[in-house]
């Protein structure tokens, strides 16, 4: 059977950097970009347990796809040091080397979009990779009050009837509104 594959973001506004190779450890820098080589929209599709990024011209045609793996989302998609605006994308080329690509966004609520819709994604999975474990609780049945039984408590000078729930009418009565 064939998996369903369905849109998880859409953002309008993306760009894709050439970046120079890393040349600290910490990781990369967004301000050391300077050649942009495209500008267009980002879609994120899920497909399965896995989700792709997607880079889209204005006419829609694929300019980049990306696949990430959401138990190891640092590995394909790494946040840059100085902004969290941008990101590094591990892409595996189809004779399986990695190219770096940079991605950003001009707008912080965008990249903020497109980072939570990655984890949410990732903890979705990772809870439907969960054995479902059912507790059994003891059998309280035996305390439920039968068809037409009462119980009656007396509460100071005057006696308290108390009808099973089901039988109890359903109205009250609210104060007035002030004047």
């Amino acid at each position: 059977m064939e998996e369903i594959e369905y849109t998880l973001l859409q953002k309008p506004d993306c760009k894709a950097y050439e970046i120079p190779p890393a040349v600290r450890s910490s990781g990369h820098l967004a301000e050391e970009w300077k050649n942009c080589i495209f500008q267009g929209k980002l879609r994120l599709v899920a497909k399965g347990k896995f989700c792709f990024i997607q880079l889209l011209t204005r006419d829609n045609s694929l300019f980049l796809a990306c696949q990430v793996n959401p138990k190891f989302i640092e590995r394909t998609v790494e946040r840059t040091k100085d902004s969290s605006r941008y990101y590094v994308l591990t892409v595996v080329t189809p004779n399986g080397s990695n190219v770096y690509i940079g991605m950003g966004f001009d707008e912080r609520n965008d990249a903020f979009d497109f980072w939570a819709t990655l984890l949410d994604f990732a903890e979705r999975i990772k809870t439907e990779e969960q054995p479902v474990v059912e507790v059994a609780g003891p059998d309280l049945s035996h305390l439920q009050l039968r068809d037409g039984q009462m119980i009656s408590l007396s509460g100071g000078n005057k006696p308290v009837v108390a009808n099973p729930p089901a039988t109890q009418p359903k109205l009250f009565k609210l104060k007035p509104p002030p004047k």
